[in-house]
């Protein structure tokens, strides 16, 4: 999932990016498959990669070279994951012109935000990883935040809920009738939406597609939530 306040114009300014974001399931533990993880995630080459679940701990400059020397393409990460738990980066290709201003990292290690120059433009670039509970407040800090900077911003990543709230077979981002995952969460990042600044690019684009987000948790072997990318 994706929130974007991007124009047209500034796409334009700073030519064609794309994006992608992906839950990379405990990259960095051990007996977590790193190499080939990272070879999946690089295979599609996109210019930015939105990037959560990483736990890299002692392991983050062995991955920040991979992610730097691999046949797919070369990659500059800026991370936040001192733990073995929930962290996340942002990967931009080397071959980009970027320069990176100011960086925010949230004490949980849920949030990155980049303040960058991009091709000669300034911008935001986000990635997090959504709690898996209600907590409105790590939205909130999440927006005052990048509106703090007033620059375009693209935020990524897996938000742990979705923000179609219809109930049933209705809801165009999940499968049955199971309760909303961690609604009031949703709320927010749906205020923000109505309120003009911001908008989720795959939803604008095909508002009436229903496009699974959500799986709930008896119907997944692994557990939890899993999203798939629909930037």
């Amino acid at each position: 999932m994706a929130v974007t306040n991007v124009s047209r114009k500034f796409k334009l300014d700073i030519g064609c990016i794309n994006v992608n974001s992906l839950n990379v399931s405990t990259l960095g533990c051990r007996n977590s498959k790193t190499y080939i993880k990272i070879e999946g995630v690089t295979s599609f080459k996109h210019d930015v990669i939105f990037i959560c679940d990483l736990r890299l701990k002692d392991k983050e400059m062995e991955i920040k070279r991979m992610f730097g020397l691999n046949r797919n393409a070369c990659y500059k990460l800026y991370s936040s994951s001192t733990k073995e738990s929930r962290g996340v980066a942002i990967a931009i290709k080397s071959r980009i012109p970027h320069d990176v201003l100011e960086v925010f990292r949230s004490l949980d290690e849920n949030i990155i935000l980049l303040k960058l120059r991009i091709n000669g433009n300034l911008c935001t670039l986000g990635a997090i990883y959504g709690p898996n509970e209600n907590d409105p407040n790590f939205f909130r800090t999440l927006k005052d935040k990048v509106n703090s900077w007033n620059l375009p911003y693209i935020i990524g990543g897996d938000f742990n809920t979705i923000l179609d709230q219809s109930q049933g077979e209705f809801n165009l981002d999940k499968i049955g009738a199971g309760r909303i995952p961690n609604s009031r969460n949703a709320e927010v990042i749906n205020a923000w939406i109505n309120d003009g600044n911001c908008f989720d690019p795959f939803r604008s684009l095909y508002p009436d597609q229903k496009e699974i987000s959500y799986i709930p948790f008896r119907n997944n072997r692994g557990g939890g939530a899993v999203w798939q990318n629909k930037t």
